[in-house]
């Protein structure tokens, strides 16, 4: 989103499914699509990540832990290792 926040929505038993489904759909395709413009396949994340340009769209302490998650598909138990000892250590460390 372009408030770089996450949008919830409130569904209730008079809520309209169609139009909230349009809703949705509206926003995946506007923000949600873009992400995946810029990277394609998950190699492609994984070296902006290693690079460490940006956050992708990603939250300070989700970026170690998806590149954590990237790399143990990889079969790189290490590297996959030391991210998940940094996202250890950036939760327990203060703002």
């Amino acid at each position: 989103m372009p408030e770089r926040t996450d949008r919830w929505w409130n569904v209730k038993e008079d809520t309209d499914i169609v139009e909230l489904s349009r809703e949705v759909t509206g926003v995946l395709i506007r923000y949600g699509l873009r992400f995946f413009e810029d990277f394609p396949d998950s190699e492609s994340l994984l070296q902006r990540l290693r690079a460490g340009q940006g956050r992708a769209g990603l939250t300070r302490s989700q970026v170690p832990l998806i590149h954590a998650i990237l790399a143990k598909e990889k079969g790189l138990i290490e590297e996959a290792r030391q991210q998940v000892h940094k996202a250890m250590m950036e939760a327990t460390s203060p703002l």
